[in-house]
């Protein structure tokens, strides 16, 4: 029979052959075990030892001469639990480890319509019901139909996600985006207008920092970090909450 398994929950070959041996052997002297289980005499001790320090392996002197025997294999399930609380234990540590390389910062660069486009488009299409979604938004971007057409259709996905969303937008293009949009539309952004100027195009979505170029050239750059996506978006509702 194969009893690798023995190796596969954390004991060497020569322990689990040592095992395996006095398991078939019984209570037994080392020269015995070492012509059972084919183990070199010089490491027969310390391999008992570690099998007796893991509570597999008994020991006790008879007639001056020490004896060895094999723990009932049941005993194998508490070793095995022994082990998962010692991991259990570690884990959170493990965890925060982890959590640490996920934080680092990374930058990506989106050039072209077509790259921005699906970019938008695969955040929102990815993202859960009910998150939320921040922008700023200038307006001669707007100008341009291709852009329209897009933003249009992006919003109806907003919408169908019940995101969470709230925009501002300069107070001098309110005219320009009802024209363009309707009311049914920019009510369904949570807008509000400010007088405050802001470069075109920041998205503040799903733990992203997104800065948007759409003119002359159409360019995103996309900055994960928690900690400038916080910024900014506390200075959002700086903003926001301020506004009409």
């Amino acid at each position: 029979m194969n009893f690798d398994i023995l190796e596969e929950i954390g004991l060497s070959k020569r322990e689990k052959d040592t095992y395996i041996a006095l398991l078939e052997l019984g209570q037994s002297h080392a020269n015995e075990i070492v012509a059972k289980s084919n183990i070199p005499y010089s490491k027969i001790y310390e391999v008992l030892e570690r099998l007796i320090k893991k509570g597999l392996v008994n020991s006790v002197v008879v007639d001056n001469r020490r004896q060895y025997s094999a723990s009932d294999p049941n005993i194998l399930m508490d070793y095995l639990k022994e082990k998962e609380n010692k991991l259990n234990s570690i884990l959170p540590k493990l965890n925060i480890l982890q959590n640490k390389i996920k934080e680092n910062q990374k930058v990506e660069l989106y050039e072209g319509r077509v790259a921005v486009f699906k970019l938008l488009r695969n955040l929102v299409d990815e993202s859960k019901v009910g998150e939320e979604y921040l922008s700023f938004s200038v307006g001669e971007e707007h100008e341009d139909s291709d852009i329209n057409l897009f933003y249009s259709n992006l919003n109806a996905r907003r919408v169908e996600k019940k995101l969470n969303m709230k925009v501002l937008l300069q107070k001098k293009y309110e005219k320009r985006h009802i024209k363009i949009y309707g009311k049914k539309v920019m009510n369904s952004l949570n807008g509000k207008y400010t007088d405050l100027k802001f470069p075109q195009g920041f998205i503040i979505f799903r733990e992203r920092l997104i800065i948007l170029n759409w003119l002359p050239d159409t360019t995103a750059v996309v900055i994960y970090s928690k900690n400038i996506f916080n910024q900014y978006r506390d200075f959002f509702y700086d903003v926001y909450n301020n506004s009409n």
